[in-house]
């Protein structure tokens, strides 16, 4: 499922702020972490996990759900924390896990590889990254909906997270990846995902999901 609330701003997270506080507690689904502005103090003897662009689709308890500031007051997006994903508030090396699905084709391309060397700063060296999305070379290979090529069109004057920046694939989304310094960036089998523990939204047959790690 194309997720159009995939979106990425400046920190701003909900918080439970007393009038002139600098800091405040961030509801998590497997406790309360204290959030100062910057950066996150991270307690390493708890696993990390962030997926990004959440959405409406929160991931189940284990998971920091995070989306773009812009989508803090809408009905329907359920985010943790709402921060640009370029600027994550977390110390280097403190994130176990991180789940970008649907997000990486709502920045402009240009932006991408600093978006990328981010989640590489905030990933421990053990740490793994997932990305899945829309691969433009498997769409074009199978009969497909109309509303599949409206959402694949590249429209760079909109919203943030609402259309597309550029065309992504499975090859020019691994080299990306590749570029930016990652290690055994490969490619995996959707139906791995959910078995590896990834809070993947739905099967399609035009996704591809690309795993790395630092």
């Amino acid at each position: 499922m194309l997720r159009a609330s995939s979106r990425i701003g400046s920190c701003s997270p909900r918080t439970e702020r007393q009038s002139g506080e600098q800091s405040g507690r961030v509801r998590s689904q497997h406790h309360l972490l204290l959030l100062p502005r910057r950066p996150h103090q991270c307690d390493r003897s708890m696993t990390l996990n962030l997926n990004l662009g959440c959405g409406p689709f929160r991931a189940p308890r284990g998971w920091l759900n995070i989306d773009h500031p812009a989508s803090e007051f809408a009905e329907d997006i359920d985010a943790d924390i709402y921060t640009l994903i370029q600027d994550l508030p977390f110390k280097d090396d403190t994130v176990d896990k991180i789940y970008a699905g649907h997000v990486l084709e709502h920045i402009p391309l240009e932006e991408v590889p600093d978006t990328l060397l981010e989640l590489m700063r905030v990933l421990a060296p053990d740490g793994t990254l997932m990305v899945v999305g829309p691969d433009m070379d498997r769409i074009e290979a199978i009969d497909h909906e109309a509303w599949l090529d409206e959402a694949m069109r590249v429209d760079n004057d909109g919203p943030p997270g609402i259309h597309h920046r550029w065309v992504p694939t499975a090859a020019n989304t691994l080299a990306l990846m590749e570029n930016a310094g990652f290690f055994s960036v490969t490619e995996t089998p959707l139906q791995l995902i959910t078995e590896k523990g990834w809070p993947l939204v739905a099967y399609t047959p035009w996704q591809f999901a690309i795993e790395a790690r630092p």
